[in-house]
């Protein structure tokens, strides 16, 4: 899922609601994962859709009531913003990962690319 300059991420603070995370993101485009930053605006971790989805299942309708904190994957994979697309097909492979976050020098998110934008790198290119 490669952003174009300008686009809005799929980003929260680690204190939002479950709530509010589908509510802030509901409306950006082609999103399998929400990037979560601390207060500093550096990268804490990912909430993936299937991670929302067990917590669904084992939640019911309280899921909603969680933390973006308390579900994310913290310390999760990501790469920078100046890597080659072949470090990132190495770590969607190694991890078995479907989204990455873009970060730059300070590791704060600026982009994501997600698994079939590799595919699509190695079709064209």
């Amino acid at each position: 899922m490669m952003f174009k300059a300008g686009e809005e991420l799929p980003i929260v603070n680690l204190d939002v609601t479950i709530k509010q995370m589908l509510e802030h993101t509901s409306k950006i485009k082609r999103h399998g994962a929400v990037m979560v930053v601390d207060d500093a605006g550096k990268l804490a971790g990912i909430i993936t859709d299937a991670d929302i989805r067990r917590l669904i299942t084992k939640q019911g309708s309280k899921a909603f009531e969680f933390k973006a904190a308390d579900i994310m994957t913290a310390q999760c994979k990501r790469i920078c913003v100046d890597a080659l697309a072949a470090e990132a097909t190495s770590l969607f492979h190694k991890f078995r990962i479907d989204e990455l976050p873009v970060v730059d020098a300070q590791d704060r998110p600026i982009g994501m690319i997600d698994v079939q934008d590799i595919v699509t790198i190695k079709v064209v290119g």
